[in-house]
């Protein structure tokens, strides 16, 4: 609780929902603190790493609960199993009570604990270049950068600015490279290109299972609510 306070007094924490009582927090919220948990556990000092995690959030769509625990690949099979809940046909997401359901009804080939195939791995280069990869990738095809087409690897994500930095952030989403026109979809190829020999060539390499984060992040919560009741976190 602690470490809750201190990223809040900083300005750090994410919005609690405003359609929710006070201090209570969405699935974007949780994960951006699964984002900063992960950080965490590789080393990052509290502040720098909830200023990270809330920097990136302008990944809002594919930083969204579902795609990035990795539910959304779940078994179809696996799920016509389970008797999931949900509350009608009102606003809410569909992963959260999967998850619920998972997780009460002991599916065994469900693991919050293992990483799964696929899974969405941050890589971070020497500290500077960031980039987006798969666990496990299994099926070796091209991807699309721009109106290019290069063989499937990590993907440029962002770039983590000097300290001295006069913008005062911490990161500059891969769009914001002068070398990329979100207009005219003219990606240059150097910029993947840097991002992936920084991979290959670097002498430290941070690597950080975000879905794998975010599974554990959401089944604790779970565990909790189960043992304790409360409504720390809803759909």
């Amino acid at each position: 609780m602690r470490n809750l306070q201190v990223i809040r007094d900083n300005g750090l924490a994410p919005e609690a929902n405003q359609w929710m009582p006070d201090n209570l927090y969405d699935l974007t919220g949780l994960v951006h603190f699964a984002l900063i948990g992960a950080f965490l556990g590789a080393g990052l000092p509290l502040l720098h790493a909830a200023k990270m995690s809330q920097e990136m959030r302008w990944m809002h769509y594919d930083f969204g609960f579902g795609y990035m625990s990795g539910l959304r690949n779940f078994s179809h099979d696996e799920i016509k199993k389970l008797d999931v809940w949900t509350p009608g046909a009102g606003n809410y997401e569909f992963e959260f009570w999967l998850h619920h359901a998972l997780k009460s009804q002991g599916i065994q080939s469900y693991s919050g604990f293992n990483a799964w195939d696929y899974d969405k791995v941050l890589l971070i280069a020497d500290g500077a270049l960031v980039s987006i990869d798969l666990h496990n990738q299994k099926h070796k095809m091209n991807m699309v950068w721009g109106k290019n087409t290069v063989p499937f690897g990590p993907d440029p994500f962002c770039r983590i600015l000097p300290k001295n930095d006069p913008s005062n952030k911490l990161i500059q989403p891969v769009i914001d490279d002068p070398r990329i026109n979100m207009d005219t979809g003219e990606f240059s190829l150097d910029v993947i290109n840097e991002y992936r020999d920084a991979i290959y060539n670097s002498t430290s390499l941070l690597r950080i299972n975000m879905s794998l984060a975010t599974r554990k992040c959401a089944d604790r919560i779970h565990d909790l609510r189960m043992n304790k009741g409360g409504t720390i976190f809803q759909s």
